[in-house]
């Protein structure tokens, strides 16, 4: 089983969304490679659609003042990880843990070492998350049994 995230902003798809459907509808199950790409998408004109307007670069940003920005920006980044599917499916440990192998790779793109959001051990990193997303993301982690970390 192979899941592709392709995620263009403002539209993304989430490993675990694409994991229940397997799971629950298509009814597989065992191990799957999870496979995601960071695309630049040229933005449209407000005015005129047919107007070409140029990209801006994809930078890494996490919103957060006391994190820095990434070290260079790209067009495309990609990753992937492996994972069981009925894991993937779960809202829970093992998928911050895949997520964290799959947005850690991503990131290197960028020249950033790894994803500071989130740690390979599954935990959340409270100042790797900006302001507008802590407190939610402090709130799914508590509902879910995610240890939230502060460093």
């Amino acid at each position: 089983m192979v899941l592709h995230v392709r995620v263009a902003p403002p539209w993304g798809c989430d490993p675990n969304i694409l994991a229940l459907h397997a799971r629950d509808r298509a009814g597989a199950t065992g191990t799957a490679l999870i496979r995601a790409a960071l695309v630049q998408q040229r933005p449209e004109h407000p005015v005129d659609p047919d107007l070409l307007v140029s990209p801006f670069p994809l930078i890494i940003d996490y919103g957060a003042d006391e994190v820095p920005l990434s070290t260079q920006s790209c067009t495309y980044a990609d990753g992937e990880a492996v994972a069981l599917l009925d894991d993937l499916a779960i809202e829970g440990l093992a998928l911050v843990q895949a997520t964290s192998r799959l947005a850690d790779e991503i990131v290197q793109a960028f020249g950033v070492a790894e994803a500071l959001p989130i740690t390979p051990a599954g935990e959340l990193r409270r100042a790797g998350w900006g302001t507008p997303l802590r407190s939610a993301m402090t709130e799914w982690a508590r509902v879910h049994g995610i240890n939230v970390v502060t460093a």
